[in-house]
């Protein structure tokens, strides 16, 4: 356990690649720094967020999932659980935001998973990470909705890093998708409301160009 968080903390370096300093005159000098981001810097700053994502992971194996709630619990609220029951409860009560599930399970596979969490909330990312590796099951998941699809191996560090960032590319796109879909009801319902004072006002309404041409009015108007 010890080597494993040393390397994960070599893993993540913060870089100071510029550092500048100015003094005019008997003034404090400034410093200036200048931060190199590197991408390996992701999880150390999605980490630093004051609210983690939620992630579900259901495996029919205890150790399988200690190990992952151990390895991205830095990084994520974890609820691990064995019950496809579990799964249901939890995305009808909580702001779940990805599911992560096993293939082959005792009660269940990983596309009754799918379905459940679908049925319930559509939008919602599942990710595959299964025993097993199987290019049909891979196509067909990925034809049914799954975001993506791991085939287990927490021991390599580069794998986890390839997990953590599906988990969260999974969890933008969602985002991203939702916000667009909010503004756009918003524009839609405030073209609704404009539509209704047009279409219930005694004075006269229209728009013109800088010509003084009539291009938009109310149907009402338009024969004046």
């Amino acid at each position: 356990m010890k080597k494993t968080k040393q390397n994960f903390s070599n893993y993540v370096v913060l870089k100071i690649c510029h550092i500048q300093h100015q003094n005019d005159g008997g003034s404090l000098p400034e410093i200036k720094v200048n931060v190199l981001k590197s991408s390996r810097l992701r999880s150390f700053m999605y980490a630093a967020t004051e609210v983690k994502p939620l992630v579900i992971h259901i495996d029919d194996n205890e150790d399988i999932l200690h190990l992952f709630r151990i390895s991205f619990r830095t990084y994520f609220q974890i609820r691990s659980t064995t019950k496809i029951s579990d799964i249901e409860e939890w995305i009808k009560k909580e702001n779940i935001d990805c599911v992560i599930t096993d293939f082959e399970m005792k009660d269940c596979n990983g596309f009754d998973v799918l379905k459940t969490v679908k049925e319930i909330n559509p939008d919602l990312p599942v990710i595959f990470y299964t025993g097993q590796g199987n290019e049909d099951v891979a196509r067909k998941a990925f034809v049914h909705g799954v975001s993506d699809y791991f085939v287990k191996d927490l021991g390599g560090f580069v794998h986890k890093q390839k997990i953590y960032n599906s988990i969260c590319k999974a969890i933008e796109i969602r985002k991203s998708r939702n916000e667009k879909e909010k503004a756009y009801k918003a524009y839609r319902d405030s073209e609704q409301r404009y539509r209704l004072i047009a279409e219930n006002i005694n004075d006269a309404l229209y728009i013109h160009d800088r010509h003084g041409n009539i291009v938009g009015a109310i149907q009402s108007i338009r024969d004046i």
